[in-house]
């Protein structure tokens, strides 16, 4: 369905209608997955095409409304090709989890990995952050340390215990210090 999608990308220009065509036409219908497994057995997919994805995870309240700014933003994007992943999360209890406050509404957006996606950051993360959107930790974002230890309630709490355990800093990288508001010993 990817292929088919840059194809009509690439020789036909860039119609939204033609695109949610070709996407109707190749997704089943009815119910797609409702799973209910340990978390093990979920989280290892195939993924036959290599892309770059930004993802965030927003209160129920305001997830829609983010969803409905984002495909606009897409829809006049003529380089995008890649459908939007949309998925609710029940609530946990772990400190840095996205979801250990409340259900979340997740929003993936895909691009190829040989296209730009500097969009991510300049169009479609302002609006994952201005609907209280918290990034998926495994993905691609922006944020830093100060804009992190506002979005998790029990943020510090973890950092803390995290510089009990490595007071020397020596499992930071630069990725984690900038996180973690620390600098990089590696």
């Amino acid at each position: 369905m990817l292929k088919a999608l840059e194809t009509v990308r690439d020789h036909l220009g860039w119609w939204p209608w033609l695109r949610r065509n070709v996407l109707a036409a190749g997704f089943p219908r009815g119910q797609i997955e409702d799973v209910n497994e340990v978390y093990w057995k979920m989280l290892s997919t195939t993924r036959p095409h290599r892309f770059n994805e930004i993802e965030y995870h927003l209160p129920i309240e305001t997830g829609l409304k983010a969803f409905r700014e984002v495909a606009r933003i897409l829809e006049s994007n003529p380089a995008n090709y890649y459908p939007v992943e949309i998925r609710r999360t029940a609530p946990d209890d772990a400190w840095l989890s996205p979801f250990n406050d409340a259900e979340r509404m997740s929003i993936a957006v895909h691009a190829a990995h040989r296209e730009e996606h500097g969009y991510f950051f300049t169009e479609i993360e302002p609006v994952f952050r201005i609907h209280g959107g918290r990034p998926h930790w495994g993905k691609l974002h922006s944020l830093g340390y100060e804009e992190l230890r506002t979005l998790y309630p029990q943020f510090n709490e973890f950092n803390e215990l995290r510089r009990d355990l490595d007071p020397e800093g020596k499992m930071l990288n630069p990725h984690l210090a900038k996180i973690f508001g620390e600098t990089a010993h590696a």
